[in-house]
């Protein structure tokens, strides 16, 4: 028999299921991420309607049919909506890349009450933070800690050396390596200023990190290069990326 339950979630991506359906995707601290089909929620008298669309955060009601192992929503209880993002194309952008990235990732494998946390505390400073890419980065650095993907910065990734305060690293088949193991190769750079960024900054809140800055030449260069190690690690392109939105 089927079973109603219900947990916190947040909805990470809607699509079109025939003609009045909606599909969600959804990251629970509970069940992960699944999928689950708000019935009717495209026809305009549907309780459903408002309450089931991108990045809405809150209490979902559920059938379960364990047969066909679908979730249907019964009810949404939104207790964030983050409206701000949404009328903000950099912040909207910025929050799809993320939720693509954790979709695509399988939100890591594990760890997703730690992970939903962290999702939902980031859209929070999203809806008001004036430093996006500053954010983004941190996002990105962040996740690869709790996925277990964090390259070691600290020492070189192939010979382990420690590495020394005025040193480049270089990015080289999902690690970092120092100038003497990369020799001739011509790996993204990371330099010491952003070296440096990463490792202090990785020790304060989330909240704490948008007065910790680089030059924008050396932040843009970060961000550039963390999102093609990203997408290196999954092993596979984000769309969001792709298009150059973020």
């Amino acid at each position: 028999m089927g079973r109603n339950l219900q947990t916190d979630g947040v909805v990470l991506h809607v699509y079109r299921v025939a003609e009045y359906h909606k599909g969600l995707v959804i990251l629970s601290p509970d069940l992960g991420i699944f999928h689950a089909t708000a019935f009717g929620a495209y026809k305009g008298k549907s309780k459903l309607s408002g309450v089931s669309e991108t990045f809405i955060e809150g209490r979902i009601f559920l059938y379960h049919d364990p047969v066909k192992d679908r979730y249907k929503v019964s009810e949404i209880v939104p207790e964030e909506t983050h409206q701000q993002l949404r009328e903000d194309l950099d912040r909207y952008y910025t929050a799809l890349f993320w939720a693509e990235l954790i979709m695509k990732s399988f939100a890591g494998g594990e760890g997703f009450a730690e992970l939903f946390r962290f999702f939902s505390s980031s859209m929070q400073l999203l809806d008001r933070s004036e430093d996006i890419e500053a954010l983004l980065i941190q996002f990105i650095w962040r996740y690869l800690g709790m996925t277990g993907f964090q390259p070691e910065i600290e020492n070189c990734g192939e010979c382990g050396r420690k590495i020394e305060r005025g040193e480049s690293l270089y990015m080289e088949n999902g690690q970092f390596v120092c100038e003497r193991c990369a020799g001739s190769r011509t790996g993204p750079r990371l330099s010491p200023a952003a070296r440096s960024y990463l490792i202090h900054s990785a020790s304060l809140p989330l909240h704490r990190t948008a007065g910790v800055g680089l030059n924008p030449a050396e932040r843009g260069e970060l961000k550039r290069h963390l999102c093609l190690f990203i997408e290196d690690v999954i092993g596979q392109p984000l769309a969001i990326l792709q298009k150059g939105l973020v």
